[in-house]
């Protein structure tokens, strides 16, 4: 039981939680090793069970999907229950994807929110089934907040609470998904415009024929692109064979399953915007799904850009020439 939960216990007086879903509020299914959608009052009956709280609950259920299909109209019958509701603090497990979409769609469209503490949370891992998982701190923490946060929008992703103002910006409406063997001519044209106006060649290295069949292979790697009306505007891959990243196993001096990330490539029109992180943070979760033990990357040590992209999951382990002499930063992350 979270410390922080403990303490508000003794603190606050009544909590809504306005339930949309997400693996924070799915139900393992063992046999087919896989997290289906709840209707059941999951985070309800956690905080009753296991903290006892003496603040007062009550639960909605607006909506049970993955963050990944999350919608409009769920987010306005979300923000109709916000409406409508005199409690202060709110609390709206949701799927880890289109977290702050859906806060700045309450932020845009909520006609009474002064003074209400609204806060979003989600988790990597289901709240029931599961040893480690990370949901338990996740609730613990975000209920610690309402009493010492100001009154806002605020989600909760990747252990850091992110306020809501009115400043806040999403990416554009994209199209998230894989990409298919047919795709391939619009992959060559984005890695030559970006290869174009690349400065440091040296950044890049260009796929060679070889590397675009590879590509292609789902044995060998996974491709997720980002589309604006069809056209894909960026991508990145997750690189799976073993044998392949051989090398960088060894490298990097560690057991177990492999993976990297690779191939970041964003229509410079489009940058800036987190799309970058968003495909990072897709190929991620599919690695961890997929039971991979380490997540690896390398990039150039003065690629600023990918840097920091990279650096908000994986750190870096060390420096070294790759197989093709060029200087690369050894990047890891642990699933």
């Amino acid at each position: 039981m979270s410390f922080f939960a403990t303490v508000v216990c003794y603190l606050m007086k009544e909590l809504l939680i306005l339930s949309c879903g997400g693996t924070i509020c799915s139900e393992y299914d063992c046999t087919l090793e896989t997290n289906s959608a709840s209707t059941k009052s999951l985070v309800k009956n956690y905080l009753e069970k296991y903290i006892k709280p003496n603040f007062t609950i009550t639960n909605k259920i607006v909506g049970a999907v993955d963050g990944r299909e999350m919608v409009d109209e769920i987010r306005t019958n979300l923000v109709k229950e916000i409406d409508n509701s005199k409690v202060q603090n709110i609390l709206v497990p949701h799927g880890y994807y289109n977290m702050k979409q859906t806060a700045i769609f309450i932020r845009d469209t909520a006609k009474s929110i002064e003074n209400k503490r609204i806060i979003l949370v989600s988790s990597l891992y289901p709240l029931f089934g599961f040893n480690c998982t990370d949901a338990t701190y996740n609730l613990g923490y975000t209920i610690a907040c309402f009493d010492y946060i100001e009154p806002g929008i605020y989600f909760f992703r990747d252990a850091g609470l992110t306020k809501v103002d009115e400043n806040t910006q999403t990416i554009p409406f994209l199209e998230f998904h894989e990409i298919l063997r047919t795709e391939r001519k619009q992959v060559e044209k984005l890695e030559k415009d970006i290869i174009d106006e690349l400065q440091t060649k040296e950044f890049f290295i260009p796929l060679s024929e070889q590397d675009f069949e590879n590509l292609f292979n789902r044995n060998y790697a996974i491709n997720i692109g980002a589309y604006d009306n069809e056209k894909l505007i960026a991508m990145a891959t997750l690189y799976i064979d073993q044998d392949e990243l051989c090398f960088l196993r060894e490298t990097a001096k560690i057991d177990g399953r492999v993976c990297e990330l690779g191939n970041y490539l964003v229509s410079s029109e489009y940058r800036g915007q987190g799309i970058a992180k968003e495909l990072q943070d897709r190929l991620i979760d599919l690695a961890r799904k997929s039971r991979f033990d380490y997540v690896l990357s390398t990039v150039h040590p003065e690629n600023v850009s990918s840097l920091k992209t990279l650096s908000k999951e994986l750190d870096v382990l060390k420096t070294f020439t790759n197989k093709d002499g060029y200087l690369r930063n050894l990047m890891i992350k642990k699933l």
